[in-house]
């Protein structure tokens, strides 16, 4: 079975404002696990964990198909490769979601490395919508 961890922290908050600090999801049989955090100044920490009984080097290969990530990632609209530089890619995404009849886009710029041997992908935002977003995707095994 392998882990998929996945942190982002976009800048801008989300459309609706936790009223506690630290919000925590789980679904039955623990396979999601997600963790939310307000920092300061408007910044936002999302932590999230998937226990998937799948090959991590199949996990690897459909998180670096960048022209298809949009059929793997919920509100996800459209993922594309523009440029690559030895373990280094230029991807522009963007996203949109529906909250309380209104729907919110945004588009970003990422400069992403892969860390092949530590099976871990981190991103920064070049340009776009967010004031920040910068994150990491780590696939590792579960011990047990």
């Amino acid at each position: 079975m392998a882990q998929l961890l996945a942190q982002a922290r976009p800048s801008d908050p989300p459309p609706s404002d936790p009223s506690s600090a630290v919000v925590s999801d789980a679904c039955s049989l623990d396979t999601i696990q997600q963790e939310m955090e307000r920092l300061p100044g408007g910044t936002r920490r999302l932590a999230v964990r998937l226990r998937l009984d799948l090959d991590p080097q199949w996990l690897w290969a459909v998180l670096t198909d960048y022209d298809s990530l949009s059929r793997f990632i919920p509100n996800l609209q459209t993922s594309r490769l523009l440029w690559r530089r030895s373990n280094v890619v230029g991807l522009e995404q963007e996203g949109a979601q529906t909250f309380m009849g209104m729907r919110f886009k945004a588009r970003v710029q990422l400069e992403l490395t892969e860390h092949v041997e530590e099976r871990r992908l981190s991103f920064v935002m070049a340009k776009g919508d967010f004031r920040r977003f910068e994150g990491t995707w780590q696939i590792g095994a579960e011990a047990g």
